[in-house]
């Protein structure tokens, strides 16, 4: 292909397609022409001080794997490269491994200087690893850089990336206000960095942004740990994210996994004490003569969670208000006593006694999941490659554990005088829920159902010493969570043992284990659809020493059909505290 033609099939590439190239894509080097069929790499290895590092491990894989060690002075070189794009390890006892990516082009070599901090602990198990992403060098960037690879996810068993992230100083998975029980597999979660709002964190997938629209952040409950390589989390305002305002605490990139250069097959499977288990199958291999490299990644979640099927004392009110004795037409109001233990020395007066309760409410809180990742990647040359992949997880989680009202340590108080003589002994210790079942929930499931496929394509090639860039993607989010009925004017109705004293608007009445069906007007429903598309172009052209100029073109569109909607109709009571 001439350079003219190539040229011409680059821009008609960027101008079909859309969206910001990560930086682990776009690869960087000082290049000096030298040879006409291979290319070299050649650099040091250093302390932060400066100090060389000997004997350090070098290792390039690519569409061939080249492996050296570096000498007294810290110098390590590799000649005769077979062109194409590399990923650069360097590694040594007692030093935090480096890792880039590079791309070698013939005639040219390639100028590494790799910095490598000293490692304290080593004896301890790594959660994470410190590289950087450079431009020349590997250390070039302000930001501190965590990679997690599939290995640390794997080491602890972790089929979600949320509870190995949160491991990392600097990061904090966070839990919003209407779903905070982290012991609930299927938790809405989403990453904080540095302290930023959960819209002043970027996510990325692959380098390229994700769909949010609406609530400007990304949940990363249903990322299945098994479809990814590596994780970077890169800690600095605008770091490595195509949006700055998104991320001013800084981004986290997720790389989905890569086609090896020969046959490997990856499999996995684990049993979760809970009850539940989880499975991965993949497969990976570059055939047609290193042309084609392909992907295969498959996984699979049941996971009933800690609290699944567990079941607590509750108080029927306030909001959403149970019916106590509901007859189709008529019931009692259940109200909250207001029964309350100050804390000695300070004004605060949590619910802590509870003058009436009900027995059982049983939580729901499973979660399952498939996963499924395919890649191809063609190498129209040594170094031109076309990537296209398709990731999607289906998730559905019952929310009811998760999104119920508080659980705490109860005291069970009636009011006295009214003749309460039940076997619940006033003065019980229990763990209570407080303010009723969830909205709709009542005996049954707040059902989430998620899905969220990406589609993206990628074309990277060289001319000269120059790099060229074009990608397209496209993601949704559909999540739809409801509960309850069908309708919010229909309750939904369920036996409850009940003991104390309710007082509900002006009468006082004693339950002493009475069973009495219970209607619960609630009704929940929220709808999620989410969409992104976006392309972009870059040409990178390095001179001078350690020095490049970027071309770059980006564009994204978003759109939501989503339409949230909450609808709730409370009991209200007659001058007998009759339900009307």
């Amino acid at each position: 292909m001439s350079n003219i033609t190539r040229i011409l099939a680059i821009l008609l590439f960027a101008t079909l397609t859309v969206g910001p190239v990560s930086a682990a894509t776009v690869l960087h080097a000082n290049q000096v022409a030298q040879g006409t069929t291979a290319g070299s790499v050649s650099g040091t290895a250093k302390t932060a001080e400066g100090a060389p590092i000997p004997g350090a491990v070098v290792t390039l894989v690519g569409p061939h794997v080249y492996s050296t060690t570096t000498g007294a002075n810290g110098a390590f070189s590799i000649s005769s490269v077979v062109p194409g794009i590399y990923r650069v390890t360097v590694e040594h006892p007692g030093y935090q491994t480096a890792t880039n990516d590079i791309a070698v082009v013939a005639g040219a070599a390639q100028t590494l200087a790799v910095v490598m901090p000293v490692s304290t602990f080593t004896s301890l198990r790594t959660i994470a690893h410190v590289s950087v992403i450079g431009r020349g060098t590997f250390n070039t960037t302000t930001a501190a850089v965590n990679t997690l690879s599939s290995v640390d996810f794997q080491n602890q068993g972790q089929y979600s990336v949320n509870h190995t992230l949160d491991q990392i100083p600097g990061l904090q998975i966070s839990y919003p206000t209407s779903s905070a029980n982290g012991a609930s597999p299927g938790s809405i979660v989403v990453p904080n960095i540095r302290g930023g709002l959960s819209y002043e964190t970027a996510t990325l997938i692959d380098g390229h942004p994700v769909a949010v629209v609406d609530y400007g952040d990304y949940v990363t409950t249903f990322l299945n740990s098994y479809l990814f390589s590596s994780i970077e989390l890169v800690k600095g305002p605008g770091a490595m994210s195509p949006q700055t305002n998104y991320a001013i605490g800084g981004t986290l990139n997720f790389h989905t996994k890569d086609p090896t250069l020969t046959f490997t097959p990856d499999y996995a499977a684990g049993y979760i004490s809970d009850g539940g288990f989880y499975w991965h199958l993949g497969l990976s291999d570059t055939v047609l003569n290193g042309k084609l490299g392909f992907v295969v990644a498959l996984a699979g979640v049941s996971d009933p969670g800690v609290i699944h099927n567990q079941a607590v004392y509750f108080n029927p009110g306030p909001g959403p208000n149970g019916v106590i004795g509901w007859n189709g037409t008529t019931g009692n109001v259940a109200s909250y006593n207001d029964n309350r233990s100050q804390i000695v020395g300070t004004n605060t007066s949590p619910y802590l006694l509870q003058g009436l309760v009900a027995c059982c409410y049983t939580y729901n809180g499973f979660f399952n999941q498939s996963a499924d990742l395919f890649k191809l990647q063609y190498h129209l040359s040594d170094t031109t490659r076309v990537t296209v992949s398709y990731l999607v997880t289906e998730s559905y989680a019952d929310q009811n554990a998760n999104t119920a009202s508080t659980l705490q340590p109860d005291i069970f108080d009636p009011a006295s005088g009214h003749g309460y003589s039940g076997s619940f002994a006033p003065g019980t210790r229990f763990w209570g829920t407080t303010g009723g079942p969830y909205p709709g929930s009542t005996g049954g499931t707040e059902n989430e159902v998620n899905s969220e496929p990406i589609v993206q394509a990628e074309i990277t090639t060289s001319l000269g010493d120059n790099t060229i860039v074009a990608r397209y993607y496209h993601a949704n989010v559909n999540r739809l969570i409801d509960g309850g009925t069908d309708s919010p004017f229909v309750p939904v109705v369920q036996d409850y043992t009940y003991y104390g004293v309710n007082h509900d608007v002006f009468n006082y009445r004693t339950y002493n284990g009475v069973s009495e069906p219970t209607a619960f007007f609630s009704y929940y429903r929220q709808f999620e659809l989410d969409k992104l598309n976006g392309y972009s172009a870059e040409f990178s052209h390095p001179y001078g020493e350690g020095n490049e100029a970027t071309l770059s073109w980006e564009g994204t569109s978003y759109e939501t059909d989503g339409v949230g909607s909450l609808f709730s109709c409370s009991p209200q009571a007659n001058g007998s505290g009759n339900f009307t």
